[in-house]
């Protein structure tokens, strides 16, 4: 693979997994992509604040931060590419997220629904 493939492959793993125009109208809507973003958005905002020069408009923040997580916990994808969207989500957080281990369970559980498979 050329330098400038293996760039743009590189690039293309590092996007969000979103469903496109194409693929919306074959596919259901899925919650877990809404609920992933909406997280990432609190998270990003909560980043943006300093708790010292601001401590209140931080405390709402991160009152949206833990809301949203609960609610990233609470959905379960209903089709593969939600299913791939938050295994993306959980090997980019693993190591710091608190719920990581309540969403793999979640996918464990999911995974076998949406391939058809047996759980092992």
């Amino acid at each position: 693979m050329d330098p400038s493939h293996r760039a743009l492959a590189v690039g293309l793993t590092a996007l969000p997994v979103f469903p496109t125009a194409s693929t919306a109208s074959v596919m259901p809507d899925d919650p877990i992509f809404t609920a992933i973003s909406h997280y990432r958005y609190a998270w990003a905002e909560l980043c943006t604040i300093n708790e010292r020069t601001n401590p209140a408009r931080y405390a709402a923040a991160e009152v949206e931060v833990f809301a949203s997580g609960a609610a990233l916990v609470a959905v379960k994808p209903v089709t593969l590419a939600g299913a791939t969207a938050l295994a993306k989500f959980i090997v980019e957080n693993d190591q710091d997220h608190w719920a990581c281990e309540a969403l793999k369970t979640t996918l464990s559980e999911t995974l076998p629904q949406l391939t058809g498979s047996r759980a092992a």
